[in-house]
């Protein structure tokens, strides 16, 4: 999923360096969890609630990956047209 992410991102901004970064933070976030919340975390199965949580986290992210690519694609659309 996270390549699809990357290649949409590289294709509409004609330039690689959006997805370099997205990239970045992607695996900077990861790094950072993983140090915050130490390797026991994440080993042991989710609760419930931790379930929920990341639903919720997803969802979230979904949508704002929506808005922003909305938001890129009418710049494209007002570049083209000027």
């Amino acid at each position: 999923m996270l390549g699809v992410f990357l290649s949409v991102i590289t294709v509409v901004s004609d330039s690689i360096y959006p997805a370099i970064i997205c990239h970045f933070l992607n695996n900077f976030i990861a790094a950072l969890a993983y140090y915050l919340y130490g390797k026991e975390d994440f080993t042991k199965d989710l609760s419930g609630s931790d379930e929920i949580y990341f639903i919720i986290t997803g969802i979230v992210c979904l949508i704002i990956f929506l808005i922003l690519f909305k938001f890129i694609m009418n710049l494209k659309k007002k570049e083209q047209i000027v």
